[in-house]
């Protein structure tokens, strides 16, 4: 089951979610997508609905931050499903941010209290806001980061320059 059949539809659901939910995070990185993706393509999409229409059932990744093979097969609730990178990108968006969930394998690794404490201003955000975190600061302390737009571990989060 596809969600999303073009990039209008994506962004405006994105856009519908509380700014507190996905704070500065990059969704769609178009100057990234562009690059890796759309070299060889002459028609007349953009790369944001190109994503949608092309990439996404071919398994692209939306941006550096964000990649759907592994989204998609580090949770058992979605291995197995025929979600298609869009779909997984707004899942992770609308969900997978307050339930912990690691959009990138770059994260898997990620010490969060190590964190914390080396980076006060995101330890402060997730302390503020830790019933949105279920409670947990070691396991949101990538996610505070996320929405804050940081890279962790070489892995650009936002502040790029474009938001699609």
């Amino acid at each position: 089951m596809t969600y999303f059949s073009t990039g209008v539809q994506l962004q405006a659901a994105i856009d519908a979610l509380p700014a507190s939910k996905k704070g500065d995070f990059k969704a769609f990185d178009g100057f990234y997508y562009g690059d890796k993706y759309m070299a060889a393509y002459s028609g007349t999409l953009s790369p944001l609905e190109h994503f949608v229409q092309i990439g996404a059932a071919r398994g692209y990744a939306p941006s550096a931050a964000f990649d759907p093979a592994y989204y998609a097969g580090a949770y058992a609730d979605l291995k197995g499903t025929d979600r298609n990178s869009a779909d997984l990108l707004y899942h992770f968006l609308k969900f997978g941010l307050d339930e912990g969930r690691v959009p990138h394998a770059t994260l898997a690794t990620f010490d969060g209290a190590q964190y914390l404490t080396n980076n006060p201003a995101v330890a402060t955000f997730v302390n503020a806001n830790l019933a949105q975190f279920g409670g947990s600061a070691r396991l949101q302390a990538q996610q505070g980061d996320v929405r804050l737009g940081r890279e962790v571990n070489g892995c650009g989060f936002g502040h790029g320059r474009n938001r699609w």
